[in-house]
C-alpha cells in the first residue's frame, strides 16, 4: 500500500504544479482531473495484493487524494472559469463528508429492521430475530451494544447465519472466539424457542464452535434438521448454502437458514429462507444498488431483502446486511447501507 501512496501522492503535486503553470487553460483542469482519476484507479493493480487492498486503495485516492486536487483546482480556476470552479470546490466538500459518513458514522449505527409473514401454519405469533455476519476482529462496545438491542426485541427466536470473527492469525482468532463468548453470556443469549447458529466463510476452523461452548444454542456444524413442537429448522454447511441443497418436506413451518443466500436460487422445501453474506454489498449507490454481493442471487434482493420468491406454496427469503463488515485488508466502509438486526414477526393467517 505504500507504494500505491507515494506514486498517488507524486502524480497528485504533478498536477497541482501543472496546473499552477496552465491555469488560464480550461482544458487543464480536465486534463489533470483524468490523469489522475486513471492513475488512481489503474495503480492499486500493481501495488496492491488483492481484490479488498485494491478497493482500500481506490477509496485513499477518492477520498484523500481527489478532494485536495479538486481544491487546488477551484482556486486556480476562480478568476476565469467560475462554473469550473464552484464544481471542483463541491467536490472538494462533498468528498470528505461522504468519507465521513461511510467510515464513521454508518459501520458503528445498528439499525433494526421489522418484517412481518403471515402463514397458515403459525398458530400463534413468534419473534425471530436475525443476527448475521457479526464479524469483528475486535469484540468491544459494538457488539455489546449489538446483542443487548437485540435481547430487547424480545425474540421468541434467534437465528445466527455465520460470520462470527474475522481475523488472523488462529491465536488472535480464538482470543476474540473467547472474548465474544463471554460477552454472549453477559447479554444472556437466549429465545425461548431456542437459539440455531450455523457456520460461515470466517469459521475456517473447526474450533469455531467453542465461540459458542456453555451456550444455550442448536449448533449446525453440518447440514441437519431439527423438529420442535411448531417448527421444522433446517440449518446448512457453507458449502450446502452455495451450491443446491435437499430439504425434507414438513406439514410444519420450516425455516430454512445458512450463510450465504444461493441455495434459495433452488427453491428447497421450506416456508423461510433466512441468510446473511452479502453485508448488503456495504456500498450502495441509487438507482444502482450494491456494487458487489459475491452471490448469484439477483443484485437487488441481495442488497438486503424480505421477499417472495415462489408461490403454492409460499416461500419467503430474507437477506440480512449484517452487523459488521469486511475486514482484513477491505476498506472499512458502509455507505447508504446501515448495518441491521432484523426481526420476523410471524403471524397466523387472518
Amino acid at each position: 500500500m505504500i507504494p500505491y501512496i507515494t506514486v498517488l501522492t507524486i502524480t497528485i503535486v504533478v498536477a497541482i504544479c501543472v496546473l499552477y503553470t496552465c491555469r488560464d487553460k480550461l482544458q487543464a483542469y480536465w486534463e489533470a482531473f483524468f490523469a489522475c482519476a486513471f492513475i488512481a484507479i489503474a495503480a492499486p493493480f500493481i501495488f496492491t495484493p488483492g481484490t479488498f487492498w485494491v478497493a482500500t486503495a481506490w477509496c485513499i485516492g477518492l477520498f484523500c487524494g481527489a478532494p485536495v486536487l479538486c481544491l487546488a483546482s477551484a482556486i486556480f480556476s476562480w478568476k476565469k472559469f467560475r462554473a469550473t470552479s464552484i464544481f471542483f470546490a463541491v467536490l472538494a466538500l462533498v468528498l470528505p463528508a461522504v468519507a465521513f459518513e461511510a467510515f464513521f458514522v454508518e459501520p458503528n449505527h445498528i439499525t433494526i429492521r421489522h418484517e412481518t409473514l403471515q402463514s397458515s401454519k403459525i398458530s400463534k405469533p413468534v419473534r425471530i430475530v436475525v443476527l448475521a455476519d457479526i464479524q469483528t476482529d475486535i469484540v468491544g462496545n459494538y457488539e455489546r451494544e449489538v446483542l443487548e438491542r437485540a435481547m430487547q426485541e424480545k425474540p421468541d427466536m434467534i437465528v445466527m447465519p455465520g460470520d462470527y470473527i474475522q481475523t488472523f492469525p488462529a491465536e488472535k482468532f480464538f482470543q476474540q472466539g473467547k472474548l465474544l463468548n463471554q460477552l454472549f453470556k453477559d447479554v444472556k443469549l437466549s429465545a425461548p424457542l431456542g437459539v440455531y447458529v450455523c457456520g460461515g466463510d470466517m469459521e475456517w476452523n473447526p474450533r469455531w464452535i467453542e465461540f459458542f461452548k456453555d451456550l444455550p444454542v442448536t449448533l449446525y456444524a453440518k447440514t441437519q434438521t431439527v423438529e420442535t413442537p411448531d417448527f421444522t429448522i433446517t440449518g446448512l454447511a457453507l458449502h450446502d448454502s452455495r451450491f443446491r441443497c435437499t430439504t425434507p418436506e414438513s406439514d410444519k413451518f420450516h425455516i430454512v437458514f445458512g450463510h450465504a443466500p444461493d441455495f434459495s436460487l433452488d427453491k428447497p422445501n421450506g416456508d423461510l429462507y433466512i441468510a446473511g453474506h452479502t453485508h448488503g454489498g456495504q456500498v450502495q449507490l441509487p438507482f444502482i444498488g450494491p456494487l458487489v454481493t459475491f452471490t448469484d442471487v439477483p443484485r437487488k434482493l441481495a442488497g438486503g431483502c424480505f421477499a417472495k420468491v415462489a408461490q403454492k406454496p409460499d416461500k419467503y427469503l430474507m437477506i440480512s446486511r449484517g452487523i459488521g463488515r469486511e475486514r482484513n485488508g477491505a476498506p472499512q466502509i458502509r455507505f447508504l447501507c446501515y448495518p441491521e438486526i432484523v426481526v420476523i414477526d410471524l403471524k397466523p393467517s387472518k
